[in-house]
């Protein structure tokens, strides 16, 4: 499943890439950034699976079982066996910048990269959704490392803030860009 991993390498590559040149020292008018990132991971042991249904029963390390029915677009599901191993990764990665704004009003675009096991291989995927969004910053909190943000929607959020990014250059009324990545990585392994 080498190809989900070099998928989630690149998309992060391409994150901090995109934030790589901004300084936080410029003026108000030119763009000013940070990224920020978290990732989980778990583990479970196939208990059983049912091929007909295709339903898979894990048991989590905590002693939990949980079942979980899988859609046909699952490539090699007949690979799975009890005892397997499925591993999960899943991660967030936010870039938000203040910079000249494209419109006045907050705007929304979505996109998503799919990544999936080849016939054959064993069974593995990547799904990776990224939101653009552009939102109207109502309050600064200087103190609190935060902004409250309102979105296209008319949604309002409380964002944190990374150190390095100057909070002098975010004004209340500014228009501000947040592209937020989620990614899930789900593959298998035989023990």
């Amino acid at each position: 499943m080498n190809r989900v991993f070099t998928g989630l390498a690149a998309l992060t590559m391409g994150m901090a890439l995109a934030i790589n040149g901004c300084n936080t020292n410029k003026p108000a008018d030119e763009t000013v950034g940070a990224l920020e990132a978290e990732t989980a991971s778990a583990s479970a042991t196939v208990e059983a699976i049912d091929y007909t249904t295709r339903l898979v029963t894990l048991q989590w390390p905590d002693g939990r079982v949980s079942s979980y029915k899988i859609g046909p677009d699952v490539r090699n599901f007949d690979q799975i066996k009890r005892g397997d191993i499925v591993r999960a990764s899943v991660s967030e990665a936010a870039v938000v910048w203040v910079g000249p704004a494209d419109g006045s009003q907050p705007t929304l675009g979505v996109d998503r990269v799919v990544v999936r096991s080849k016939p054959g291989e064993r069974p593995g995927m990547m799904v990776a959704d990224t939101a653009t969004i552009s939102a109207r910053v109502l309050r600064v909190d200087s103190v609190g490392r935060t902004i409250t943000v309102q979105g296209p929607a008319g949604n309002t959020r409380v964002l944190k803030v990374a150190p390095q990014v100057n909070l002098a250059d975010i004004t209340v009324g500014n228009l501000i860009s947040i592209s937020v990545t989620e990614s899930v990585a789900l593959w298998v392994e035989k023990p």
